[in-house]
Protein backbone atom coordinates (compact mmCIF):
# COMPACT_ATOMS: atom_id res chain seq x y z
CA UNK A 1 0.00 0.00 0.00
CA UNK A 2 1.38 3.48 -1.13
CA UNK A 3 2.25 5.54 2.08
CA UNK A 4 0.05 8.09 0.59
CA UNK A 5 -2.83 6.16 1.15
CA UNK A 6 -2.33 5.92 4.94
CA UNK A 7 -2.35 9.98 5.23
CA UNK A 8 -6.35 10.89 5.27
CA UNK A 9 -6.37 8.05 8.20
CA UNK A 10 -3.87 9.98 9.79
CA UNK A 11 -4.39 13.27 9.28
CA UNK A 12 -8.18 12.36 10.21
CA UNK A 13 -7.50 11.19 13.73
CA UNK A 14 -4.87 14.04 14.23
CA UNK A 15 -7.44 16.86 13.31
CA UNK A 16 -9.79 15.04 15.60
CA UNK A 17 -7.46 15.06 18.58
CA UNK A 18 -6.92 18.82 18.07
CA UNK A 19 -10.66 19.36 17.78
CA UNK A 20 -10.57 17.42 21.34
CA UNK A 21 -8.21 19.36 22.78
CA UNK A 22 -9.45 22.55 21.79
CA UNK A 23 -12.56 21.24 23.89
CA UNK A 24 -10.27 20.63 27.08
CA UNK A 25 -10.48 16.88 26.53
CA UNK A 26 -7.03 16.22 27.07
CA UNK A 27 -7.02 12.36 27.40
CA UNK A 28 -9.21 11.92 24.98
CA UNK A 29 -6.91 14.39 22.27
CA UNK A 30 -3.82 12.67 23.32
CA UNK A 31 -4.90 8.98 22.64
CA UNK A 32 -6.51 10.47 19.07
CA UNK A 33 -2.59 11.85 18.51
CA UNK A 34 -1.22 8.64 19.32
CA UNK A 35 -3.93 6.72 17.43
CA UNK A 36 -2.27 6.75 13.44
CA UNK A 37 0.60 4.59 15.83
CA UNK A 38 -1.53 1.97 14.71
CA UNK A 39 -1.12 2.27 11.02
CA UNK A 40 2.15 0.58 12.27
CA UNK A 41 0.83 -2.60 14.11
CA UNK A 42 -0.66 -3.89 10.86
CA UNK A 43 -3.24 -6.05 12.28
CA UNK A 44 -6.85 -7.02 11.70
CA UNK A 45 -8.27 -5.36 15.10
CA UNK A 46 -6.11 -2.45 14.76
CA UNK A 47 -7.47 -1.39 11.25
CA UNK A 48 -10.81 -1.95 13.03
CA UNK A 49 -10.38 -0.27 15.89
CA UNK A 50 -8.70 2.63 13.34
CA UNK A 51 -12.16 2.63 11.18
CA UNK A 52 -14.23 3.18 14.03
CA UNK A 53 -12.58 5.72 15.25
CA UNK A 54 -12.49 7.62 12.08
CA UNK A 55 -16.20 6.84 11.55
CA UNK A 56 -16.96 8.44 14.97
CA UNK A 57 -15.27 10.81 14.14
CA UNK A 58 -16.85 12.14 10.74
CA UNK A 59 -20.22 12.03 13.09
CA UNK A 60 -18.09 14.43 15.62
CA UNK A 61 -17.71 16.75 12.66
CA UNK A 62 -20.95 16.33 11.25
CA UNK A 63 -22.55 17.09 14.38
CA UNK A 64 -20.54 20.13 15.56
CA UNK A 65 -21.46 21.61 11.66
CA UNK A 66 -24.82 21.46 12.39
CA UNK A 67 -24.13 22.91 15.90
CA UNK A 68 -22.37 25.55 14.81
CA UNK A 69 -24.53 26.59 11.24
CA UNK A 70 -27.43 27.09 13.34
CA UNK A 71 -25.80 29.31 15.74
CA UNK A 72 -24.42 31.58 13.25
CA UNK A 73 -27.71 31.41 11.29
CA UNK A 74 -29.10 32.55 14.17
CA UNK A 75 -26.87 35.49 14.62
CA UNK A 76 -26.71 36.77 11.59
CA UNK A 77 -23.24 35.59 11.01
CA UNK A 78 -21.41 34.29 8.21
CA UNK A 79 -21.60 29.98 8.23
CA UNK A 80 -21.46 28.74 4.79
CA UNK A 81 -17.66 28.76 4.40
CA UNK A 82 -17.72 26.79 8.19
CA UNK A 83 -19.80 24.79 7.12
CA UNK A 84 -17.80 23.68 4.24
CA UNK A 85 -14.79 23.78 6.00
CA UNK A 86 -16.30 21.00 8.64
CA UNK A 87 -17.93 18.94 6.20
CA UNK A 88 -14.68 18.34 4.11
CA UNK A 89 -12.98 17.62 7.65
CA UNK A 90 -15.58 15.03 8.20
CA UNK A 91 -14.67 14.29 4.70
CA UNK A 92 -10.98 13.34 5.58
CA UNK A 93 -12.39 10.80 7.89
CA UNK A 94 -14.77 8.95 5.58
CA UNK A 95 -11.78 8.83 3.40
CA UNK A 96 -9.54 7.50 5.81
CA UNK A 97 -11.84 4.91 6.97
CA UNK A 98 -12.78 4.29 2.84
CA UNK A 99 -9.04 3.61 2.06
CA UNK A 100 -8.45 1.45 4.98
CA UNK A 101 -11.52 -0.79 4.28
CA UNK A 102 -9.85 -1.42 0.19
CA UNK A 103 -8.33 -3.68 -1.33
CA UNK A 104 -5.03 -1.97 -0.47
CA UNK A 105 -5.76 -1.34 3.00
CA UNK A 106 -6.71 -4.91 3.31
CA UNK A 107 -3.00 -5.77 1.90
CA UNK A 108 -1.48 -3.14 4.44
CA UNK A 109 -3.06 -5.16 7.57
CA UNK A 110 -2.79 -8.74 6.21
CA UNK A 111 0.88 -8.45 5.79
CA UNK A 112 2.59 -8.34 9.10
CA UNK A 113 6.14 -8.14 8.83
CA UNK A 114 6.91 -8.56 12.45
CA UNK A 115 4.77 -11.73 12.57
CA UNK A 116 7.40 -13.68 10.82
Amino acid sequence: MPFWRLLPAGLGLWLLAAHFLRGGHVLLAAALAAAPAGLLLRTPVSRRILQAALAAGALVWLTTAVRLTASRREEGRPWARMAAILAGVAAVNVAGAALLEGRSGQAWFASNPGAD
